[in-house]
């Protein structure tokens, strides 16, 4: 074969391949971006406890870090002692709990934290003292000063979504969504005809999602008792007063050819939407299109969107992306020294346009550890 033929193939199989794959779109390979992460000192509220589980990370408008989740001590074998907590990043980089005593002892686990324009911080957890009538605890913090809002709902929340000062929706593992408003409750449930044939199936909120005009809900959905078969996802728009599904995919759709294997949604640029997961993923009214997929790497599971429009996303084995708002790149991971690490997966973050903080977890452990590092970025001439 002739030199002057190889480049033209070359080219040509590229765009071949491209073209066959379930989602084509270039992805970027020069100008990537590096965080340097370095693990944080976290203070905790009992020195009797052995490790941490960091559940949420969140920053506020204002640049503050929040983590919330809880400190662990194995007992024996099968028992183990809990402490629900929620931890401030402060000036010298150590984390500091912001809730007082009185507060912790009412709560085992905080499972979830958001921050409000304002600088607010809601969160949700479990209570030390559950009846099945009263099980989560929800709380709000202005200026570290913290107080439980009630509900007379009977829910198991297990997520929330702040969309503004006085507006907090929140999911639970019944189904159900409680949306504090202007100081009251509402709440609607996820009907079962949402899932057609897998209306039986097992069912968990993964995410919500809320862009000025509209509240998005991802669930996931898998026949119970089938674990070889692949989970799908649902997509629910609030509408009316109801949600309505707009989207599935894997098991739950008929076809069962797509399985973007989404795990959160990110709300973007006032109306846009975007799906996390396998790749990230922007909705476009009727379905998902392909924005970016790592060449190296796994699914993605979380991410942020800085105030400058910003966005980093992070998942298995510390696969990270990063976006200007305009194009996608791959992001080197260095922890400690070592490039991208295998088996840690980023579960939570937070970013502030050049500072990232990530909870990361060991694959299948419960201990998790707090990340966080300087972003620099070098563009090619």
């Amino acid at each position: 074969m002739r030199k002057g033929l190889i480049l033209p193939l070359l080219l040509l199989s590229i765009i071949i391949a491209a073209a066959c794959s379930e989602d084509p779109v270039p992805t970027a390979t020069s100008g990537n971006p590096r965080i340097d992460l370095q693990q944080d000192s976290i203070v905790l509220s009992d020195p009797s406890m052995q490790y941490v589980s960091i559940e949420d990370v969140v920053m506020t408008p204002q640049g503050e870090f929040y983590a919330g989740g809880y400190e662990l001590m194995f007992l024996d074998d099968t028992t183990t002692n809990v402490q629900g907590n929620i931890w401030k990043l402060s000036e010298d980089g150590i984390w500091r709990s912001v809730l007082d005593a009185s507060m912790r002892s009412r709560v085992n686990y905080v499972i979830s934290i958001g921050t409000s324009p304002m600088g607010t911080i809601w969160a949700i957890g479990l209570r030390s003292d559950p009846t099945p009538e009263n099980q989560s605890l929800i709380m709000r913090g202005i200026d570290d000063n913290w107080a439980v809002v009630g509900s007379e709902e009977n829910f198991v929340l297990s997520g929330l979504t702040v969309a503004g000062e006085d507006d907090v929706w929140m999911y639970g593992s019944r189904f159900s969504v409680l949306h504090y408003e202007n100081g009251a409750f509402t709440s609607s449930m996820i009907p079962d005809s949402a899932f057609g044939s897998y209306a039986d199936s097992s069912r968990y909120i993964l995410d919500l999602a809320v862009t000025s005009n509209d509240a998005w809900m991802l669930v996931r959905a898998g026949r119970a008792g089938t674990p070889t078969e692949p989970a799908g996802r649902v997509i629910l728009k609030f509408n009316n007063g109801g949600w309505e599904p707009i989207y599935a995919e894997g098991a739950v759709d008929t076809t069962g050819q797509i399985n973007r294997g989404l795990a959160a949604l990110l709300p973007h640029r006032d109306t846009g939407l975007l799906g996390i997961g396998q790749a990230v993923y922007r909705w476009d009214g009727e379905k998902f299109n392909q924005e970016y997929r790592s060449r190296v790497g796994g699914s993605l599971l979380c991410a942020a969107l800085a105030p400058s429009g910003q966005i980093l996303a992070g998942g298995y084995d510390m696969s990270a992306a990063w976006s200007d708002d305009t194009y996608w790149f791959g992001v080197h991971i260095d922890y400690d020294g070592v490039v991208n690490p295998e088996g840690y997966n980023i579960t939570s973050l937070a970013f502030h346009d050049s500072l990232a903080v990530m909870a990361v977890r060991p694959f299948n452990t419960t201990a998790s550890m707090l990340l966080r590092g300087p972003m620099s970025r070098i563009t090619p001439p």
